[in-house]
């Protein structure tokens, strides 16, 4: 219990008395091996330490001392929290859009297959959304890709802000996002569809850019796939009415909004 040497958990919090290797010896009379704990020595260097303790016995079971071994793995635990720093970063980048920073096709299509599912086991209702901006070639024709590139980027972060924080939203491919809204109802989809289409005028009136809106339920059993086609088609019956509107796929859809 020496104040200038601090014992830490593993996750960096402070260790208990009791969760001290002699002490759990002493509570328990089993032997303590391979914990994993840092130690903040007096200096303020912090070290990395493997922690054994192996008790010694008597005749008649009784502990008559304690043997402890401290092991200085900082270069080994160093090294493999940052494999696993990148690992995470490298998985985070898998699922990422680099442009926008919203989720990939991979991203959002893992997030729809993970809806679904649970639409399924809770018998919930699930709403897809494909957003496909209008005339964005016309921005890259008459402004150039870096501007085309700032466009999308900003109608990116106005859809992301006009769903909610449990709804998932991946760009999909060129100017096509995918919007997965988990329990949300018809009229839920629509009004969400809505808020994207006045999020994205709002953000690209001054280059001319709008969104079209795809809507389509889930309906089980079909497949995610077979949902997002659905969604599509919606999307295209948007552009072919004019642009800059929402258009619904599914029936129950079109008869409650």
């Amino acid at each position: 219990t020496d104040p200038d040497w601090v014992f830490l958990e593993s996750d960096l919090t402070p260790m208990a008395l009791e969760r001290f290797p002699v002490m759990q010896v002493l509570n328990t009379g089993k032997p303590v091996l391979h914990l994993m704990l840092s130690v903040r020595r007096p200096d303020g260097a912090d070290l990395w330490v493997e922690a054994n303790a192996l008790p010694r016995l008597d005749d008649d079971g009784h502990i008559v001392e304690i043997a402890v071994t401290f092991i200085d793995v900082t270069v080994r635990e160093a090294r493999t929290r940052s494999l696993e720093q990148l690992n995470a970063q490298l998985a985070g980048m898998s699922i990422t859009d680099h442009l926008t920073g919203l989720a990939n096709r991979r991203g959002v299509f893992a997030a729809a297959d993970e809806a679904r599912s649970g639409a399924m086991r809770y018998a919930q209702e699930l709403a897809f959304l494909l957003v496909d901006l209008d005339h964005f070639k016309t921005v890259n024709d008459r402004f150039g890709h870096a501007r085309g590139d700032e466009v999308l980027c900003e109608a990116a972060s106005a859809i992301r802000a006009a769903v909610g924080a449990g709804d998932a939203v991946g760009r999909i491919g060129g100017e096509e996002f995918l919007i997965v809204l988990p329990a949300t109802s018809p009229s839920g989809a629509y009004e969400v569809a809505q808020r994207v289409r006045a999020a994205v005028l709002d953000v690209g009136s001054q280059v001319g850019v709008t969104a079209s809106v795809g809507i389509a339920m889930f309906s089980p059993p079909e497949t995610v796939d077979e949902c997002v086609s659905r969604a599509d088609i919606a999307m295209y019956q948007a552009k072919a009415a004019g642009r800059n509107t929402v258009h619904v796929h599914s029936p129950s859809l079109a008869e409650k909004v």
